[in-house]
């Protein structure tokens, strides 16, 4: 195979020795590549690699995986990550694998359809449940307050407990923040009932996707996200009413009535100031928008 057909530039090491299967482990969000054959000096099956696997991973859970065929893309200069693109291998399969790039994934949704009793966390069903994360670890800084981004660290989404058993119905609503569940069930839709049984374990990254989707949901809206102060400063520069308040107003300058853009909503609202700040000044030329404190007070003895 020719290095464009491997989706990955090889390294010398790599070109020299003729290697053409690759196995990748993932490293956050890139993947990095952990041991690779040249198949015409070395046919490998899925048992093999398994067990050379084991022996070099150690204790970190090496029985609890299994490997796939993967693509790679480029997520930056000599970086890649990997997506799994066909179905497991057989862990004791004799047969040699096709040259190619496989991924190494730990075998978590096993452990987690064993806590979860095989049940959805949010219905309750036992039927077409998929293990899926509750906080996807990249996109896991959208969850995160800004005074805490600099401690962010995405390997503390990569654990167990930010897996959970749900409908795979649900999946894609619960993707996108159309429901969520907090401290209690008030927020799911009423049609929903959560398995009574369910682990605690998971509920740490079910408040931050609570917290997350209420952020989305019922913050922001404030009318000037939509008119920022410098927009509105150059409409009414552009309206010719800039110099409103400050006692260099001249409605000469002002654009005609029949201008359409004092028809828009920012049009409307500069008109009601420019009426309201004529009135002042009105007032103020006529000696009555002022008076000084003295004043004030023997209008108030007189009274």
């Amino acid at each position: 195979m020719s290095e464009d057909a491997f989706g990955h530039l090889l390294s010398e090491k790599s070109r020299v020795l003729e290697r053409d299967t690759f196995i990748f482990l993932r490293v956050r969000e890139k993947s990095q590549l952990f041991m690779s054959f040249n198949q015409k000096l070395t046919p490998v099956t899925s048992a093999t690699i398994r067990r050379w696997m084991i022996l070099l991973l150690g204790d970190r859970d090496s029985e609890e995986f299994f490997l796939c065929p993967v693509s790679l893309s480029s997520v930056g200069i000599m970086a890649y990550a990997m997506v799994a693109c066909g179905p497991a291998l057989d862990p004791d399969s004799s047969q040699r694998i096709p040259p190619g790039n496989y991924g190494y994934y730990r075998d978590q949704a096993r452990k987690v359809s064993a806590r979860d009793l095989g049940h959805c966390r949010f219905s309750g069903a036992r039927e077409n449940t998929v293990v899926a994360w509750i906080i996807p670890p990249s996109i896991s800084w959208e969850t995160v307050d800004f005074a805490e981004m600099f401690d962010w660290d995405q390997t503390e989404f990569v654990n167990i407990d930010n897996l959970l058993t749900m409908h795979q119905n649900l999946r894609s609503h619960f993707y996108k923040n159309n429901f969520t569940m907090g401290n209690d069930q008030t927020l799911l839709p009423s049609h929903l009932t959560p398995h009574p049984q369910q682990t605690t374990a998971a509920d740490h990254y079910l408040r931050l996707h609570c917290r997350y989707t209420l952020n989305l949901m019922l913050l922001g809206g404030d009318i000037g996200e939509d008119y920022p102060n410098s927009d509105i400063l150059k409409a009414m520069e552009r309206l010719g009413v800039n110099h409103v308040g400050y006692g260099e107003y001249d409605p000469a300058e002002m654009a005609p009535f029949t201008d359409p853009r004092w028809e828009t909503d920012l049009g409307k609202a500069i008109m009601a100031n420019v009426m309201q700040q004529r009135m002042v000044m009105s007032l103020y030329e006529s000696g009555r928008g002022y008076q000084s404190h003295e004043d004030s007070e023997a209008d108030n003895s007189a009274s």
